[in-house]
């Protein structure tokens, strides 16, 4: 196998192309993260204040419960929500609700 110092061989010089490629399509790939990101956290934003209301509406709700079958549920429905509000701040790029406390 001879290889002249002053060209690079067929097969690396393809695969430094494809070096290239990929770091292009990297650079791509950061950027639609990036707005993707953004996406999240201002769709986030937006339905913060309609998340709340209705957090609050069910703990009104558990509050007003006139059994325990009643109130189950709605501790339930509350779990639920508010472990969903805490991953989609967490997806969004928010701190978690429950980080600080131990």
């Amino acid at each position: 196998m001879r290889f002249s110092f002053g060209a690079m061989p067929a097969a690396q010089n393809s695969q430094a192309e494809a070096g290239d490629t990929v770091g292009k399509a990297g650079t791509l790939s950061s950027e639609k993260d990036s707005e993707f990101q953004a996406n999240l956290r201002k769709t986030f934003i937006d339905n913060l204040p309609t998340t709340l209301y209705t957090l609050r509406y069910g703990l009104q709700e558990l509050v007003k419960a006139d059994n325990e079958m009643a109130r189950l549920k709605q501790v339930y429905e509350l779990y639920r929500r508010v472990h969903a509000v805490n991953g989609n701040a967490g997806l969004a790029g928010g701190r978690s609700a429950v980080a600080g406390i131990d």
